[in-house]
């Protein structure tokens, strides 16, 4: 039984490299589970009636750094997925 080689660019894929992507999107996940409990955070807050959380998000930039990081994170899967893309 012949084994089948996988190649990303010309070269073979090895264990390390798949290690690699795996540890980035680990990471990644951390950083959208982070988001995610801050707003989640910010939700419950203003749900309860504490007005100036809910406020003090909107106005102190903390949305734009929200969506900033999304935006990053975003940018980074679409570099790894790209870098999956086996040779034909």
């Amino acid at each position: 039984m012949e084994t089948k080689v996988l190649k990303i660019k010309g070269e073979d894929l090895t264990k390390e490299y798949a290690l690699d992507r795996a540890v980035e999107l680990t990471s990644l996940y951390e950083q959208t589970q982070l988001i995610v409990n801050y707003l989640d955070t910010v939700s419950l807050s203003v749900k309860q009636g504490d007005e100036f959380a809910g406020t003090y998000f909107l106005k102190s930039g903390a949305l734009s750094n929200v969506v900033d990081n999304l935006q990053t994170i975003s940018d980074k899967l679409v570099k790894i997925s790209n870098s999956l893309c086996v040779d034909e």
